[in-house]
């Protein structure tokens, strides 16, 4: 929010600026935001050099800008660069961003009143924003706009399932499978334990900022789906996600209780956002644990209206416990003398608050609990956890008993994501130290990576049987792993970032060089590099066709046969790197330029084709200017990186490009 950023012209239109000026040349994308920080001395959100003459001029985009929430309203309070809202909102105008998402651009009223700002600024931004509402066909009849079409049965619909299961099938990258571990032979199971804090977590499948899945399948029961009753399962968490930051659940309705006796809270629900006059619905409620995205509670609290809770809370046994509230927009516990609230919440994503009590088994407890919604979907829960208990113990037992177990470890949205940087890429070390445990039973292990991010796991490599990265897999991802856990899918996924040994390796965070950075210029030995991934079959890979050479700036044509010399059915990723043999400037010792995927029957064999781009060909060179050089490069093409991919999955060609040509920026 106040941090000024500068990098090379190299790095900046080589690596920063390439990939979105992919999605906006090439993908026409309609709407970009601009972000918090500086660059070069102006905020991204008021960076003319940015979004007028690198977004609109050089790359020809017609859609509308919009800023990253707050980031206007950072120029004057962070940034510390104006002295009003006014001067921030006119910056941003008149640098290039059409629509502020927060509240300074209500200060542009003021400057066109005093003559400051010139209504031709206004006009350009509302024409791009109203030329996009016309697109998406805002103010046209309902009979010529093909969504207002779909009825709400569509929401969840099976063949949506169906492709959330796909997708996370997909996604899925087997790291290790030492002695053919997997996949699984359901017939020669009895007993699996599932251990872990994301194993039955629903917050493990969707991570930070996320849509609301109707019915969720966590990892334990996807497993539960695709093995009980034929198999039993056991489950337990194991752990918390760290030291301070617990694994939460539901409050069962077992433990609350109204005024009168009965199980439950009483809830008034009021068709406001303050609680006020009458509620148009009481009702006893179990428990606190909604989402309203897909059925509203009725026609009249739909959006706009507020709930109060009230009653007792009694816990099983005396002890210390951990109370949050989770939501979407304000919510607050009233416990006793105690009080938790997240505020007045957050618009676009669900925020926890949480403290621990100690409290004693037989009191009553009263609580109050007030949760307000705006227009956006509504979300709250009242979440708790014991803090005081041996969740090791539990699990070692029962992996004691089971003939191998799962454990789901990693991360999730309160350990990650925006406004929740890390503060090292380890696995937590009570996480660490529940897989030790369990692997000290002597029985196998398939570990279970859950994160959005890389994770330094240097002792699970060596010494767990098998290691499945899963990302944050989606609604349907616990029986996409139990696919994959049963072979039912050949898993096929490959890693799109550099899992690295420790902190140790990577450059200052606050250093944007790219030295050192990704596997394109990171120099020393990944734990699992850039585009690996395992499969349940074998591929080699044959018969390379490409030209000797090429002119410089003409796409280059490719084939490769690949064949599936395994037992098995399975998709392989084919990859094309590329390395600049010779160049005015330093380069990436290689770089993906191409990829396919796949799917190869047992003993099948296809030829593939890639077109390479010529931009993959050129450099940023000391005059700052785009250009490919005539010389010689290497292709390598195979099922991963060349240093790392087998050598039947592999093959290299030098090939000449004549002449010299220059591409836009």
């Amino acid at each position: 929010h106040g941090f000024d950023v500068d990098v090379s012209d190299v790095d900046l239109y080589e690596t920063y600026l390439e990939a979105f000026r992919m999605t906006v040349v090439d993908a026409k994308v309609a709407s970009v935001m601009s972000a918090y920080n500086r660059f070069r001395g102006a905020p991204a959100s008021a960076s003319h050099f940015l979004l007028e003459e690198t977004l609109r001029h050089q790359w020809g985009f017609d859609g509308y800008v919009v800023s990253d929430c707050g980031a206007i309203g950072d120029i004057l309070y962070n940034h510390k660069i104006v002295d009003s809202k006014a001067e921030a909102a006119r910056m941003a105008l008149e640098g290039g961003c059409d629509l502020n998402c927060g509240s300074t651009y209500l200060s542009l009223k003021e400057l066109l009143d005093k003559g400051i700002l010139k209504e031709e600024a206004v006009d350009k931004a509302v024409k791009r924003l109203f030329l996009s509402r016309f697109k998406l066909g805002m103010f046209d009849s309902d009979d010529s706009v093909p969504f207002s079409k779909l009825p709400i049965g569509i929401v969840g619909a099976e063949a949506h399932l169906d492709l959330a299961r796909e997708a996370a099938q997909k996604s899925i990258v087997l790291l290790k499978n030492q002695n053919q571990l997997l996949p699984l032979d359901k017939d020669q199971l009895k007993n699996i334990a599932v251990i872990g804090p994301n194993a039955d977590n629903w917050e493990s499948l969707v991570g930070n900022y996320h849509g609301t899945p109707i019915e969720p399948i966590t990892f334990l029961k996807g497993l539960q789906n695709k093995l009980s009753p034929e198999v039993a399962i056991s489950y337990a968490k194991g752990s918390h996600f760290s030291d301070d930051v617990y694994s939460l659940d539901p409050i069962a309705s077992v433990y609350f209780e109204t005024s009168d006796g009965r199980q439950g809270l009483e809830a008034s629900y009021y068709d406001n956002m303050s609680w006020q006059g009458e509620p148009v619905l009481r009702r006893i409620d179990d428990q606190i644990d909604f989402w309203w995205e897909h059925d509203p509670i009725s026609k009249e609290l739909d959006d706009f209206f507020s709930v109060k809770w009230t009653g007792f809370l009694k816990v099983p046994e005396s002890g210390s416990y951990e109370l949050a509230v989770f939501a979407k927009m304000g919510m607050n516990l009233r416990i006793g003398e105690e009080e938790i609230g997240n505020g007045q919440g957050m618009v676009h994503e669900t925020t926890y608050a949480r403290k621990v009590l100690k409290l004693e088994k037989g009191v009553k407890y009263p609580i109050e609990v007030k949760y307000f919604s705006d227009d956006s979907n509504a979300e709250c829960r009242l979440l708790w956890t014991r803090t005081d208990t041996d969740l090791q113990a539990e699990a070692v037992k029962l992996a004691q008993e089971a003939d191998l177990s799962v454990v789901v470890l990693g991360l999730s949205q309160r350990l990650e994501g925006e406004g929740g940087d890390r503060k090292d890429i380890a696995l937590p070390k009570v996480q660490t130290d529940l897989l030790k445990a369990i692997k000290a039973q002597g029985k196998p292990v398939i570990l279970v990576l859950n994160a959005g991010s890389a994770l330094a796991i240097n002792w699970a490599k060596d010494e767990i049987d098998a290691i499945l990265s899963v990302g944050y897999p989606g609604e349907q991802g616990g029986n996409a792993l139990a696919d994959v856990l049963l072979g039912d899918y050949n898993p096929a996924g490959r890693l799109p970032i550099t899992y690295y040994r420790s902190l140790d390796e990577l450059p200052n965070f606050e250093s944007y060089d790219m030295s050192e950075r990704t596997y394109r210029y990171y120099s020393g030995e990944p734990l699992y590099p850039f585009g690996f991934g395992l499969s349940y079959t074998e591929f080699s890979y044959s018969n390379l066709k490409t030209p000797e050479a090429a002119r410089a700036g003409d796409p280059l044509e490719i084939a490769v046969t690949v064949t599936n010399t395994g037992d098995r059915a399975g998709d392989e990723v084919v990859q094309v790197y590329l390395t600049d043999e010779k160049a005015s400037t330093p380069r990436p010792q290689h770089q993906l330029v191409a990829f396919e995927r796949v799917h190869l029957k047992k003993g099948e064999q296809k030829e593939v084709k890639l077109t390479l781009n010529p931009r993959y060909f050129s450099l940023i060179n000391r005059q700052s200017k785009r250009v490919i050089e005539a010389g010689s490069f290497m292709l390598h093409v195979g099922s991963g990186q060349p240093q790392f991919a087998p050598t039947k999955a592999l093959i290299q060609k030098r090939i000449r490009i004549k002449g010299n040509a220059e591409l836009p920026l």
